[in-house]
């Protein structure tokens, strides 16, 4: 059985890696985008 610690733990995580995700994939897009120029 998954303790609620452990869920709140990967629900933290989720959370944070979508936050990561919303700021780093514009950077990449961009690197790519000036590396084409």
């Amino acid at each position: 059985m998954a303790n609620p610690e452990y869920l709140a733990l990967l629900q933290w995580g989720s959370q944070r890696w979508q936050i990561s995700l919303k700021l780093i994939f514009p950077l990449i897009w961009c690197t790519c985008l000036y590396r084409d120029v």
